[in-house]
């Protein structure tokens, strides 16, 4: 796609808030607590012994080990083989972080799609195989190769890593150091370019981290009648991720909007038609659902009033799933997607402590927005698919790319297909406002392009990921090791 009008948006950013202001963390500072009510993340005094992953001889009294488990959410779409290589990259130089300062961790990848059965939020355990992709070419044109020929001697007779899709820490761990580190998490990251391009990142990470997901094995004794429950005992043997007494970190990398809907997983919808569909076993016009006393606490027909309007319940309920005839409509339709509220509450599910034990970063597209004589605000993008003025059609011979922005787009609002927002060696980005919106959510845990007021923070355009990641681990990087 080419970079129109979203160029011009690109200028007119103003910067974002709550970003790097020079000391390596988001703004608003603060580190992540732990489950025993430290300071930082990890688990109490008795968890830096050497079965823990501890080293007594670096103690610091009073300190602890950052003991966190990460989640790394990456986008498997035919735009990303650049970014993933950048994200190996730049975590190649993170890892000497993680070993010197004797990070207690755990690491998973999730792709963004949702379509293949074999993605959908499981653990991601195949390597893109090292030959040419032909979606991903270089400035000539010549097919990419992934960069993973090395992973061969880690393979099983499957193609899966033989390790597992856990990387851990310490004794008993599978990583013996930084470089071996830096090796497997390339190998588990370079997911490919094949995954389905209507991304969501949002909803892979819910399914990855639930216990009636793909993963549900890994979270032990922790997973009771298909929930997690965050207040299980610390130190289970059978809890290889999302340890009760860990911080929990999730970094989205990806360079096109959020497009998770409540049909991606249904069950987990608070809205009635998206849970239970249109079904009227009763014939009385309002579907049986929308009995739900969970979801309908004002009855059904007012929350069926409420959710569907003067909408038939075929109508309300195909509102649930975003239509796969153009990727603009998850842009188009945004309203109807899952709100990114109910990611948050379900982060805060996962910890004793809630969100005070959670780190969300969002490597993503940055979020464009435009002066106004009121002020700046963020641009959007909505119907009709052409612009009722040619020369705001990227698409028509009447394009002028030098119009002003307020003529082709009121108050922010444009009108055709969203454009992109920023643009690097990496490649062209759109805006990734969801994921920026989880990330805000946490406060000083979330790291992210939060608004108009700072051209400094972390997005996928960057030419270097490192300074994002960076912000991701010196979250827990100030604690240290508990003496005995």
């Amino acid at each position: 796609m080419v970079a129109s009008r979203g160029a011009v948006f690109l200028g007119l950013l103003l910067g974002m808030a709550a970003c790097d202001d020079g000391d390596g963390s988001s703004a608003g500072g603060g580190g992540v607590g732990d489950a025993s009510g430290g300071g930082g993340a990890g688990g109490g005094a008795d968890d830096a012994g050497p079965d823990d992953g501890g080293h007594a001889d670096a103690c610091v009294p009073g300190e602890r080990a950052p003991k966190v488990d990460f989640l790394f959410v990456v986008d498997s779409s035919g735009s990303m083989c650049e970014e993933q290589s950048a994200l190996s990259e730049a975590f190649a130089r993170i890892a000497a972080t993680l070993v010197e300062r004797r990070f207690d961790y755990r690491i998973a990848v999730a792709t963004t799609d949702m379509r293949d059965p074999e993605a959908s939020g499981r653990f991601s355990d195949r390597p893109a195989p090292p030959q040419p992709a032909i979606n991903c070419v270089d400035d000539q044109g010549v097919p990419r190769t992934p960069d993973t020929a090395d992973c061969a001697p880690l393979l099983d007779a499957g193609g899966r890593l033989a390790l597992g899709p856990i990387l851990a820490s310490g004794p008993g761990g599978n990583v013996s150091d930084a470089a071996d580190l830096a090796l497997k998490f390339r190998c588990l990251s370079t997911v490919g370019t094949q995954g389905d391009g209507f991304e969501k990142g949002l909803e892979a990470m819910r399914v990855a981290l639930s216990c009636d997901g793909p993963n549900a094995a890994a979270f032990g004794p922790c997973c009771r009648a298909g929930l997690f429950d965050a207040a299980c005992a610390p130190g289970a043997a059978a809890t290889r991720f999302l340890r009760p007494d860990a911080s929990l970190a999730v970094v989205f990398v990806s360079d096109e909007a959020d497009c998770s809907d409540p049909a991606s997983n249904p069950t987990r919808s608070r809205r009635a038609i998206c849970r239970h569909g249109p079904d009227d076993g009763d014939g009385d016009g309002i579907p049986d659902g929308f009995g739900d006393p969970t979801l309908c606490a004002d009855g059904p027909r007012g929350c069926y009033e409420r959710e569907c309007g003067a909408r038939t319940p075929a109508e309300c309920h195909a509102r649930c799933a975003i239509a796969r005839d153009d990727n603009a409509n998850c842009e188009w339709y945004r309203d109807d997607l899952t709100p990114v509220a109910d990611y948050r509450d379900f982060l805060a599910s996962l910890k004793p402590r809630g969100l005070e034990q959670v780190v969300v970063g969002a490597i993503v597209g940055r979020r464009a927005f435009m002066g106004t004589p009121s002020g700046p605000v963020e641009v959007t993008y909505n119907l009709p698919a052409t612009p009722s003025n040619a020369a705001c059609d990227p698409a028509s011979p009447a394009y002028d790319p030098d119009l002003d922005p307020l003529v082709c787009c009121p108050n922010g609002r444009c009108e055709g297909p969203p454009q992109p927002t920023c643009e690097s060696a990496l490649g062209i980005a759109f805006s990734g406002r969801r994921y920026d919106e989880l990330a805000a959510e946490l406060g000083p845990a979330g790291i992210g392009c939060f608004g108009p007021d700072d051209d400094d923070c972390p997005h996928i355009c960057s030419d270097d990921l490192e300074p994002a990641l960076r912000q991701v681990v010196e979250k827990f990087a100030a604690v240290r090791i508990t003496c005995p």
